[in-house]
């Protein structure tokens, strides 16, 4: 998830496309792919690392939440460790 607007507590979910960081100044920003729900398309952003909180569920079930719109739910399944 990528933080949009962090006066409303505003989250995004999106896959890290990179696993590089992109150095801009003195920002290190990482690249995220956000797929738009009910499509095949999306935005790619540039975001903060620190404004990335990695989900605990596989990608597959993220991307069947985004693409339902959220309708399929989401199971938050604990990563092995």
């Amino acid at each position: 998830m990528i933080l949009i607007n962090k006066e409303n507590d505003l989250w995004k979910i999106g896959f890290v496309t990179q696993d590089v960081p992109i150095h801009i100044d003195t920002i290190e920003l990482i690249t995220v792919y956000c797929p738009f729900s009910y499509g095949f398309s999306g935005e790619l952003y540039f975001v903060p690392s620190s404004s990335i909180k990695e989900l605990p569920t596989p990608p597959t079930e993220a991307m069947k939440f985004i693409v339902s719109g959220g309708v399929s739910g989401i199971d938050f399944v604990p990563k092995n460790k």
